[in-house]
């Protein structure tokens, strides 16, 4: 309820309409049931790893009609719902080729965890390609708790460059370290 207050709140002070949300690592898809009850948006996309969007579809398939829920193939093509879906999943290995073509309302990055755990290169081609108009990022500075702050092929989790760059790219709202 944290992050949709925070959104809410975002969301009515900055925009009086509504945005396409697009998420970076959409967890068991929570986040998106909460922000379309809310009448928050038109559409919600996530971009995950496709095995996660099997337990994404499963939980959002409790609290909306099949047909709300569409699920892209590697090359982009429905595999369940069209792109009139209001929730639209799509795989991190392959988002790029289709996703920038059907983003064409304004919207609103979020990551509530995912986005600081990944290396910093992959963060920079997601802020890049999308260059959205809001961005929500929640998680943490310094990622010590996950491997000493190291992947296992070595790659520093340190988030000071994210933050760097948020603030080089986005006008800041709060930040809390």
């Amino acid at each position: 309820l944290y992050h949709l207050a925070r959104i809410h709140e975002i969301c009515h002070n900055f925009r009086n309409s509504s945005l396409n949300f697009i998420e970076i690592g959409g967890g068991f898809g929570n986040l998106a049931r909460i922000i379309l009850q809310y009448d928050l948006c038109d559409q919600y996309y996530i971009v995950d790893h496709p095995a996660m969007h099997a337990v994404q579809y499963f939980f959002l398939g409790e609290f909306l009609p099949e047909s709300e829920i569409a699920v892209t193939s590697e090359n982009g093509k429905y595999i369940t719902g069209n792109r009139d879906s209001k929730i639209q999943l799509y795989s991190s290995f392959s988002f790029a080729d289709s996703l920038k073509t059907k983003t064409q309302k304004p919207f609103m990055l979020v990551s509530t965890m995912a986005l600081t755990e990944i290396p910093t290169e992959h963060q920079n081609a997601y802020l890049d390609f999308f260059s959205p108009e809001l961005v929500y990022i929640f998680g943490q500075l310094q990622n010590v708790a996950l491997g000493g702050g190291k992947s296992a092929a070595g790659a520093c989790f340190s988030n000071e460059a994210l933050i760097l760059s948020l603030g080089e790219k986005f006008h800041t709202i709060d930040y809390k370290f």
